[in-house]
């Protein structure tokens, strides 16, 4: 059993009331695969179609490191190994070098999840500091057009980043 916090239950609860759109940022093992997974079993809990595209290509528990996937999860009760619909082959588990491949594998499956999802959960890598991490995240988002960014925190890492990108999404938690 997952222990949630109320800030990621408000957040939970903000999102699924609107639908759309969700990128998920933060540092490696800031807790974004546990965000993602917890707003997921919600959406379906609260009867939504539910997409999660994963962008962290280091990642093994939610698709194929390498990769980016997209997932339906069908029950709010899905485990680590979800099935996976599609795929976008990258061919690294290190991002730098790769930003071009990743945003449009990124796009081909968001255009995908959008044909049939009301809520789409986007897990990107924990690139985001200096430079490289602001260009991949800036040029993702630019290409998403999120309904809603999401930033789980450790410090202040995203600061700087969020005023870049904030002005791409309808809202910025």
């Amino acid at each position: 059993m997952l222990d949630v916090s109320v800030p990621w239950e408000k957040t939970a609860e903000s999102i699924l009331s609107q639908k759309g759109t969700v990128i998920v940022l933060g540092l490696p093992n800031a807790g974004k695969s546990t965000f993602v997974k917890y707003l997921a079993k919600e959406g379906i809990k609260d009867g939504l179609k539910v997409a999660i595209i994963n962008a962290d290509l280091g990642q093994a528990d939610i698709g194929v490191p390498g990769t980016i996937s997209l997932s339906f999860p069908q029950k709010e009760t899905f485990s680590d190994d979800l099935s996976i619909e599609d795929w976008y082959f990258v061919g690294e588990i290190n991002p730098v070098g790769k930003f071009l491949q990743i945003i449009v594998g990124v796009r081909k499956l968001l255009d995908k999840a959008t044909a049939f999802s009301e809520l789409i959960i986007i897990n990107t890598c924990g690139l985001i500091k200096g430079r490289l991490g602001r260009i991949l995240k800036y040029h993702k988002i630019s290409i998403v057009a999120p309904d809603h960014i999401v930033g789980i925190y450790i410090g202040d890492e995203l600061d700087s980043l969020l005023r870049i990108v904030g002005r791409f999404s309808k809202k910025c938690i």
